[in-house]
């Protein structure tokens, strides 16, 4: 995998950042000069972030920790590695944020299927509020322990 990432440090040492860049880099087994420690200028602060980027066939996924007051640097860090790895062992086409956000085109394309990692609330969520305003069927199917199929089909607003 062709991974980077960005490390955004606002009104905090640059020591916060330099911890995060050696988990990232040895947990994803890239270069350190492939991991950004960016100081985001104008920001409101103080805080950081820590964005890990996949770049795929025409479209990028992107895996995000936040730190927050007394959460370690190297948690907030593996906040971002850790689901991003998961994403990739489960081999499915698209994460389970952009699951969520494909379910309203397809419904208004009257169909289509893609494979997920288990689907998240938000994605069920947002399955059940297009059902109420679009007749649609829309099924969300375990094939293993982590791909989920989803397919939609039909499409007739009400």
């Amino acid at each position: 995998m062709d991974w980077s990432a960005k490390i955004c440090v606002v009104g905090l040492p640059r020591g916060v950042g330099e911890r995060e860049r050696a988990v990232v880099a040895e947990r994803l087994a890239i270069p350190a000069d492939r991991v950004e420690i960016e100081p985001c200028p104008g920001a409101l602060g103080p805080g950081h972030t820590v964005h890990v980027i996949a770049p795929l066939d025409g479209y990028a996924e992107v895996f995000t920790g936040f730190g927050a007051p007394r959460l370690a640097s190297d948690r907030v860090a593996e906040e971002a590695v850790g689901p991003a790895q998961g994403f990739f062992a489960s081999g499915a086409a698209l994460g389970e944020h952009l699951a969520d956000q494909l379910l309203l085109p397809l419904a208004l394309a009257r169909g289509g299927s893609f494979v997920t990692p288990t689907p998240s609330e938000h994605t069920r969520t947002n399955a059940a509020i297009i059902q109420e305003f679009i007749s649609i069927h829309l099924a969300l199917t375990p094939l293993d322990s982590e791909q989920w199929r989803v397919d939609v089909s039909g499409g007739n607003i009400k």
